[in-house]
């Protein structure tokens, strides 16, 4: 990797770790310069948009990282019910560790009044969880109408389960995430 990339990587890596533990408003250019060790003009060249432009950068890398974990989880199981449940008992697994899981929603609502861009932005990364989730269902002989409501919904009970295990400190809301997941899927 060339310094540029890895520098612009540094700078991205140390945001994505600060906006999670702070929050989107609290966290400053001049601490990601800080903690990144960055020059200033390092950071600008890299992003001449500032903050905004390395929040967007943290979006799009939080979305890869979190659609390769659900094709992962979900191309583990041919059964659906089996495929959430491995998802899910990754994500508790997963959420303090230190990769731990960053939570596009709580970024997307500090900045949806903000940034248009941002919004979009997390947008597209949900709307591509509910699609793999909706493909799995269909595989798993779902209609269409039946899997893009329980892949919302499900998208929905995950990311809100996050938010909770993030806020409490306490990773047994992704547990009872699973087990609601697993109720909504045996009724089929």
């Amino acid at each position: 990797m060339s310094n540029g990339a890895e520098t612009k990587s540094r700078i991205v890596d140390t945001a994505f770790v600060l906006f999670q533990k702070y929050g989107y408003h609290a966290v400053g250019v001049n601490q990601i310069i800080e903690d990144s060790h960055t020059p200033k003009g390092s950071l600008y060249y890299h992003f001449p948009g500032g903050k905004e432009e390395i929040a967007l950068e943290v979006l799009r890398r939080a979305e890869l990282l979190v659609t390769e974990n659900i094709r992962i989880s979900m191309a583990q199981h041919k059964n659906a019910a089996e495929a959430f449940d491995n998802h899910l008992r990754k994500l508790k697994k997963s959420i303090f560790s230190e990769q731990g899981h960053f939570s596009v929603t709580l970024l997307a609502l500090e900045t949806v009044q903000v940034s248009e861009e941002l919004r979009q932005a997390s947008v597209q990364a949900l709307e591509m969880w509910i699609s793999l989730y909706e493909q799995k269902l269909l595989e798993g002989g779902y209609d269409r109408a039946q899997a893009r409501q329980l892949a919302i919904a499900i998208e929905t009970l995950i990311d809100g389960s996050i938010n909770m295990a993030i806020i409490f400190e306490d990773p047994k809301y992704l547990e009872r995430a699973r087990t609601a997941v697993a109720g909504m899927l045996a009724v089929n």
